[in-house]
């Protein structure tokens, strides 16, 4: 990764240039500074002792970073950490083990001066994937301590204990506290205390809940707020609250009101209430889901690029989880049963199954694509969906129908949904498809629950639909036809099948079968993403063909009609009347021409005929 957006030329350490002016790569000769990348954060360390001493911690603790040498200290690079960055720049603050600091963010443009008066300054280490920038180098708001200048006898134990509840006020976690302190009596302190003295400083008697009370037991609702927004990981996704939980983020209020009682347990309504307006108004964290690679199970987070498991930690942002673990030796004999019979035992057919159901899995719509499941009754496809409903989890799925998606305060319930299932839905005529398709693309959409503030939503649940009869809707584009794949069911189950099991379905949503199903959607998964489309099926290719027949009252109307070396005016005037006979709704007469001509059926000559010059249809050579 680059640590620079761009560079500008600079006179000293004084830009020369606008950014608008920035430049991708450094200039030839002069001076010039590299303008910080948005993910990057710079910590600036004047004082050498202090600098020295910030590098020895980062070596201790093995921590990658890009380290500059500069006249006065030390600069040092980290990533700004996704979950709770640092948003704005700072002069002369103080870390929590009390080192004096600039810093400077990517967000703000931050300047790294690299060549100063035509002199290059030193690296003395670079790397491209430097750490997230440490809890303890984070700039915080606290009267600072001297610690450089405590000895044996200057109450270090008790001034240490007392610094807990300073960092504790300023809303840092417990776990970051404790490395500081730790950090403070290795590095910093004249004489360490002995590490049995800094385990009883930093028990958990040590982190009281009343420090989040005032004077006469005032409850500091700010002071709580801020450490809880710290602590509980909280955060905005898509810019609204959510909370970790088990590995999850989770945008539940309740969960909210819960922990805090779990902190506090006498906290009243009004003071939760308070608390909860607090954090609304100053939480700035937005972060931004993981990489779709990053699926969630039940014990571990799966990585599909690498194949490798992953302990969830909050700097993973996800809010799906699949209750059921990868097995790559999983099996079941139901399950495979299942799916050649609902396939009537055709590979490819199979195979894309299997693919939608990973599809489902994977976090970013890229291939475009929506599934419409067709047939009667009695083929296996509420069985089916029912093991896919069971695999997901119920939490993980919506259950739109197409003719919804054009209704205000529905689409919001799409948001951190893996799937949408539309079971049995009306087969009944749509007029508008422009948001259907976007929901299809992942493309950004405005939605909103009834009394919230809208927000964005860029769908990632992929769209499957359950029908006897596909709907018609009012789109015949190539770009609307190429999103749909229309999987027929024409599997017939029967209690008369020397077969027939009526305990089929307990069989199937078993554990290991569930396990079974989500080996195969994985498989299916990398096999998308590798070949980057979906497998081919003829059974499918032949559907989405008739359908774009029934769907397009043109191709209708001129299956039946006699078109060739027919008047324009007459035959489009006859095709408005044959939509209105049989309740459909007519295209333009230009449309109708277009669709005429994109089709390679007929397109439009002038040809006399008593004298006068008509426009009619003529057939396209090789139609």
């Amino acid at each position: 990764m680059s640590m620079y957006k761009g560079y500008l030329k600079t006179k000293g350490k004084v830009p020369l240039e606008k950014m608008e002016e920035m430049r991708p790569s450094p200039p030839d000769r002069g001076d010039y500074a590299g303008v910080l990348a948005d993910d990057m954060i710079q910590i600036d360390v004047d004082n050498k002792e202090q600098a020295e001493i910030v590098h020895e911690i980062v070596n201790y603790l093995e921590l990658n970073c890009n380290i500059l040498q500069t006249t006065r200290g030390l600069h040092f690079y980290f990533k700004n950490p996704a979950v709770n960055s640092v948003k704005n720049r700072s002069v002369k603050a103080y870390t929590p083990v009390g080192i004096k600091v600039d810093v400077g963010v990517g967000l703000k443009n931050g300047l790294v001066p690299l060549v100063v008066s035509g002199i290059a300054r030193e690296w003395l280490n670079q790397t491209e994937e430097p750490d997230e920038l440490p809890d303890w180098l984070r700039p915080v708001k606290i009267t600072p301590v001297d610690w450089f200048h405590f000895g044996e006898g200057d109450g270090r134990n008790q001034e240490l204990f007392n610094y807990i509840i300073k960092l504790q006020s300023a809303g840092i976690a417990k776990t970051s506290i404790i490395e500081a302190i730790n950090l403070i009596n290795r590095f910093i302190l004249k004489t360490p205390l002995t590490q049995r003295e800094i385990d009883t400083i930093t028990r958990d008697e040590a982190f009281p809940t009343e420090t989040f009370f005032g004077e006469r037991g005032k409850f500091l609702h700010d002071g709580f707020a801020r450490w809880f927004i710290n602590n509980e990981h909280v955060a905005r996704i898509d810019g609204m609250l959510h909370i970790y939980q088990n590995g999850l983020y989770t945008n539940n209020w309740e969960l909210f009101e819960r922990k805090m009682l779990g902190k506090i347990p006498t906290l009243t309504s009004s003071q939760r209430s308070e608390v909860l307006r607090y954090i609304q108004v100053t939480c700035d964290n937005e972060v931004s889901l993981a990489e779709p690679r990053y699926i969630g199970l039940k014990s571990k987070i799966y990585d599909i690029e690498t194949d490798s498991l992953l302990d969830y930690n909050p700097k993973i942002v996800l809010k799906n989880r699949i209750p059921y673990d990868y097995d790559p030796t999983a099996y079941d004999p139901s399950v495979d049963t299942v799916f050649g019979k609902i396939t009537c035992k055709d590979n490819n057919l199979r195979l894309l199954l299997e693919e939608m159901i990973g599809y489902c899995l994977y976090r970013k719509k890229s291939f475009g694509k929506t599934f419409f499941l067709t047939a009667g009754g009695e083929n296996g496809k509420s069985t089916f969906l029912d093991m896919i409903k069971t695999m997901l989890s119920r939490e993980n799925i919506a259950t739109l129908e197409p003719a919804d998606f054009e209704r205000r305060f529905v689409n919001a319930q799409l948001f951190g949904k893996l799937a949408n299932i539309g079971d049995d839905i009306s087969s009944n005529y749509r007029e508008n498809s422009s948001i259907f398709k976007k929901l299809v693309t992942g493309e950004s959409i405005m939605v909103e629950n009834k009394g919230e503030t809208p927000f964005i939503l860029d769908n990632y649940a992929t769209l499957i639909f359950c029908t006897n009869e596909m709907p018609r809707i009012n789109d015949q584009s190539h770009g609307f036809m190429r999103r749909l794949v229309i999987i027929p069911f024409n599997a017939k189950f029967s209690a008369s099948d020397p077969d027939y099991d009526p305990f089929i379905k307990d069989k199937l949503l078993t554990e290991n079968g569930m396990k079974y199903l989500l080996k195969l959607a994985v498989a299916g998964l990398k096999r998308l993403l590798k070949n980057k489309r979906f497998t081919d099926s003829a059974q499918v290719a032949e559907q989405l063909k008739l359908y774009e027949g029934i769907n397009n009252p043109v191709l209708l109307f001129v299956e039946s009609h006699q078109v060739e070396n027919q008047i324009a005016r007459d035959v489009y005037l006859q095709y408005s009347f044959w939509c209105r006979e049989n309740g459909l709704v007519p295209v333009s007469n230009i449309n109708f021409g277009r669709i005429l001509s994109s089709k390679n059926l007929f397109k439009t000559a002038f040809k006399k005929i008593d004298g006068k010059s008509f426009r009619i249809y003529t057939k396209i050579q090789g139609a």
